[in-house]
């Protein structure tokens, strides 16, 4: 098994990195070991506002198995970010 991510809520005044990808809608899904590689790096957009968060989908996948989140089985959690 391998841990992924999906980022279903993107913060709203930065942006998300994992390693140099920038994480959008289009392509919203990340490994654990590309976080363990790579690392995630949230960005500020200098806005006034400190306060910031996104909503992921994490699940364990099969590595034989499509990186599509399932229909069920995967947990989604809010992460707060201060500035």
């Amino acid at each position: 098994y391998e841990i992924w991510f999906q980022v279903t809520s993107l913060p709203h005044h930065g942006t998300i990195m994992v390693g140099e990808r920038n994480i959008t809608k289009g392509k919203p899904n990340f490994s654990q070991y590309i976080v363990n590689k790579f690392g995630i790096l949230y960005l500020h957009d200098d806005s006034e506002s400190l306060v910031d968060n996104f909503t992921f989908a994490v699940w364990p996948k099969q590595k034989s198995k499509s990186t599509t989140k399932p229909e069920a089985n995967f947990l989604e959690e809010m992460f707060n970010i201060t500035i």
